[in-house]
């Protein structure tokens, strides 16, 4: 039989257990608790990384029709099933082009069909008629932004109605934003077109934004007449008929003309020719071509050159032993006010001997007035 005492000790070494398994068990508790707490807040963690990070990819889209960027997604996913990248991108006057390398006269698209798709944000039908471009190695042959009304375009490569299911789409591959604009020249009413060519990695094609304005900027001009000419009595009447419905600006130097923002120049010479650039289709001419250094290839007229821009490799800065001294001394003042810009201004060269009614008649061909 136990005693008191070890009644009394008994019971106190039940009542120390059961204290520790009550211990055990709220330990156990607030353990489970605190990984409960770690798992809400990995998961949490998770799941804003993935927000944020759709947040800032949907951010970095180019947007479509006015759209937010999840629905400008789901635009693309309907027009877009496979991409045709793009690595360069320049305008020449109202030319777009694009290369897979960099753009130069030999080296932008020249081959196959462009085809231009306008968004439309219900049942998209590619069996309807759109703009089709049979490229060759001609800038005229390259797709004409002026021709373009509003609203937001996607540039397909070769697509016809047995590729209707590939929808490969333009894609530009600059990491960071390329963005050009143009202003169309003048229509009946007097509004314009703006036309902004926009590309990004990140973005699954790349657009051409269309949108009617009542004018261009004030620092905008339809045509730039750059005078070079020696006969400064002789009266170009041609010149009167052009500004009666276009923005024209008279400058009178080579870098005043390139500084302008313009798509189009007349260069007036001392001659009885009209002539544009030799890698334009029509009115172009084979004489003056440089035929060593770095330029090679391109042509002498330093308007042509230096105002067709990021095409021409305008600014070069050749030296004298690479060309001669007129075309040194122009590349040279134009590298000194080079311009961060993939636009070019497209010319055509008239001489100051040439009839006027001929003269107005090929600015009218020419810059599809």
């Amino acid at each position: 039989m136990q005693t008191l005492e070890e009644l009394k000790e008994e019971e106190l070494l039940n009542k120390k257990i059961r204290q520790k398994r009550r211990i055990r068990g709220v330990l156990i508790i607030v353990n489970a608790l605190l990984i409960a707490y770690a798992g809400y807040l990995t998961v949490a963690s998770i799941v804003d990384a993935v927000k944020n990070n759709q947040e800032r990819e949907q951010g970095e889209i180019i947007t479509l029709l006015d759209k937010s960027p999840a629905d400008s997604l789901e635009l693309y996913n309907e027009y877009v099933n496979s991409k045709y990248n793009i690595v360069d991108v320049a305008t020449y006057g109202k030319y777009l082009l694009v290369s897979s390398s960099r753009v130069t006269p030999t080296s932008f698209m020249n081959k196959g069909t462009a085809t231009l798709f306008k968004v439309v944000e219900n049942n998209p039908t590619f069996n309807e008629p759109n703009l089709v471009y049979n490229l060759n190695g001609n800038i005229n042959s390259q797709i004409d932004l002026f021709s373009l009304s509003q609203g937001d375009y996607l540039i397909y490569k070769d697509i016809d109605v047995t590729a209707l299911n590939q929808k490969t789409a333009y894609h530009y591959t600059g990491v960071n934003l390329f963005e050009e604009t143009l202003y169309s020249l003048p229509h009946e009413d007097g509004t314009r077109t703006k036309i902004t060519i926009k590309g990004k990695e990140s973005s699954p094609a790349l657009v051409v934004s269309v949108s009617d304005v009542a004018a261009c900027p004030e620092e905008y001009y339809d045509f730039i007449i750059l005078d070079d000419s020696s006969n400064e009595e002789k009266e170009l009447k041609w010149i009167d008929s052009l500004s009666k419905d276009y923005k024209v600006k008279e400058v009178s130097s080579l870098v005043e003309a390139y500084k302008m923002d313009a798509s189009f120049v007349i260069n007036i010479e001392d001659s009885n020719l009209m002539y544009t650039t030799h890698y334009f289709g029509s009115d172009s001419t084979t004489n003056g071509i440089i035929d060593k250094g770095p330029l090679k290839g391109l042509d002498s007229n330093n308007a042509i050159r230096e105002l067709g821009g990021y095409l021409f490799n305008a600014g070069y800065g050749v030296s004298i032993e690479d060309s001669n001294e007129s075309i040194s001394s122009s590349s040279i003042a134009i590298k000194n006010n080079i311009q961060s810009t993939h636009k070019g201004k497209m010319t055509l060269v008239i001489g100051n001997q040439v009839d006027d009614e001929m003269a107005f008649s090929s600015i009218e061909r020419v810059f599809g007035l």
